[in-house]
């Protein structure tokens, strides 16, 4: 009986290597980046905090003396609203230089009620490529927003 046990912990141990292995982006960095936006976007759009915050490096830091964790509890309340919107984002430029980049993008929320824009903004990032885990054992290098400009949260909270 422990056979049988040992024997099917084994096959599911390779089974779920198979399966990370099989399901790793291999992608070019251009593609890589289009699709975190996209991900990024949805998430936001669905209201799912990790997934919104996921592409953002713990040594993210901005003009604006913002760091991971302020912008954690801000993406965090910013997801609290009431209203239904949509996100639309359109990369205007992107600069990949090796391990960094360099991306303008133009990004629009819009109340799905009334279609009123919410937030217009032309942002730049600064991305960098950092080691990380798919499916906890493939180790891979994923794209990761180190800073931001034009966000200005100043102008509409006060910050």
């Amino acid at each position: 009986m422990r056979a049988y046990i040992w024997l099917v912990l084994v096959l599911i141990v390779i089974s779920y290597s198979l399966y990370a292995f099989v399901t790793a982006d291999r992608s070019d960095d251009n593609a890589k980046i289009r699709n975190m936006v996209t991900d990024v976007a949805s998430a936001i759009q669905e209201r799912d905090l990790n997934g919104a915050i996921s592409c953002v490096s713990k040594d993210y830091k901005d003009n604006s003396a913002m760091n991971y964790d302020r912008l954690r509890v801000l993406t965090a309340q910013a997801l609290r609203v009431e209203y239904d919107y949509t996100i639309d984002t359109e990369i205007r430029k992107l600069d990949i230089n090796g391990d960094t980049a360099k991306m303008n993008l133009h990004f629009v929320v819009t109340k799905v009620n009334g279609g009123a824009k919410v937030l217009v903004r032309d942002l730049t990032f600064d991305l960098r490529k950092e080691n990380a885990m798919h499916k906890m054992i493939i180790p891979v290098k994923v794209w990761r927003v180190t800073g931001m400009e034009g966000l200005n949260l100043e102008e509409q909270t006060g910050i």
